[in-house]
């Protein structure tokens, strides 16, 4: 019997075998192949917004980007 485990990647190259259903375990390196991809910046922006909207973390974090933006 072999007991070699074979890893399951989705089409953006992420591990998905250890991956808990009930909530992502993903690496920032991860959501980064992930976000790469997204060739819509709009639609990126409106998950952004959305994500900002319910979570305080999320929505520091981008209130000290755009602090940081002196263009």
């Amino acid at each position: 019997m072999n007991l070699t485990k074979k890893q399951k990647l989705d089409k953006n190259g992420v591990n998905l075998t250890n991956i808990d259903p009930s909530g992502p375990k993903l690496t920032p390196e991860d959501v980064c192949k992930i976000v790469d991809r997204i060739v819509d910046k709009g639609k990126l922006i409106d998950i952004i917004a959305n994500a900002a909207s319910h979570r305080m973390d999320i929505l520091n974090a981008v209130q000290s980007l755009k602090d940081l933006d002196l263009s």
